[in-house]
C-alpha cells in the first residue's frame, strides 16, 4: 500500500514490477533500484543484467545480511548439486559388497557349512544388521538342540539381515565355529549396518592377506 497509487489499480498488484515491462521501465520511487531488486523479508537479492548495488547499501546491516544470505544459499545449492552429480558416477559403500572369507584350512566345518548352504540356495551377498543379531539367532536355532562340544552354526549369519528364521543350522565343533565367527567379525568391523558383504568360503587371495 505505501507504494500504491489508488487512482491506478495496476499499482495494487504487488507481484507486478514496472507493469511487466522491465526492459523499458524502471521503479522510480526507490522501492526497487533499477534492475537490483532487494527481496524484503527474504534477506536475498537478485542482480539483473550488469547492475551492481551501490556501496552505500551494501555497507548497511540490511545490505550485508542480503549478501550473506545469498552466499550461504548459493553454497548450499552448489553442495546439493555436487552431491547429486557424484551419486551418478560413484556407488556408495553400501552398494558394493565387501568380500569376506572363511578359510577352510582354518575353519573347515564353518566353511563347509557356508558352501553347502549357498549351494542349497542361501545368498552369498548379505546385509550387515548388528542390532537384530540376538533375535535372529534365537529364531534360527529354535528347535535345533545343542550337542556337547559343538555350537549351532547358522548360515546366513545372525549378524546379517538375511539370517534368522529359515537359516541353515548345523552343529560344528565349538572352536571351529567361534574361530570363524571371530574372523568374519574382524573382516566386517568397518562395514556399517546396512552395508553388504559377500561371504566366500575360501582362503583369502594372496593380495588380500594383509587386509
Amino acid at each position: 500500500m505505501p507504494y500504491a497509487d489508488l487512482s491506478d489499480p495496476q499499482t495494487l498488484n504487488l507481484y507486478s514490477y514496472v507493469r511487466n515491462n522491465p526492459l523499458s521501465r524502471a521503479d522510480k520511487d526507490g522501492h526497487c533500484i533499477w534492475d537490483l531488486c532487494i527481496g524484503e523479508g527474504a534477506g536475498a537479492y537478485a542482480v539483473g543484467g550488469a547492475a551492481v548495488a551501490t556501496a552505500a547499501y551494501l555497507m548497511t546491516p540490511q545490505g550485508k545480511d542480503s549478501v550473506r544470505a545469498a552466499i550461504v544459499g548459493t553454497g548450499a545449492l552448489i553442495g546439493r548439486a555436487a552431491g547429486a552429480l557424484s551419486s551418478l558416477f560413484h556407488k556408495s559403500d553400501t552398494e558394493t559388497p565387501k568380500d569376506v572369507y572363511i578359510d577352510p584350512s582354518k575353519y573347515p566345518e564353518a566353511a563347509g557349512h557356508a558352501a553347502d548352504a549357498q549351494a542349497a540356495g542361501h545368498p552369498d551377498v548379505v546385509t550387515v544388521d548388528r542390532p537384530g543379531a540376538s533375535d535372529r539367532r534365537g529364531e534360527a536355532t529354535a528347535g535345533h538342540p545343542t550337542q556337547a562340544g559343538t555350537d549351532r552354526d547358522e548360515y546366513p549369519p545372525a549378524v546379517t539381515a538375511e539370517g534368522g528364521r529359515g537359516a541353515s543350522v548345523r552343529n560344528i565343533p565349538s572352536s571351529d565355529n567361534r574361530g570363524a565367527g571371530a574372523a568374519v567379525g574382524n573382516q566386517i568391523k568397518d562395514v556399517p549396518n546396512g552395508g553388504t558383504i559377500r561371504i566366500i568360503p575360501k582362503p583369502k587371495p594372496p593380495e588380500n592377506q594383509q587386509q
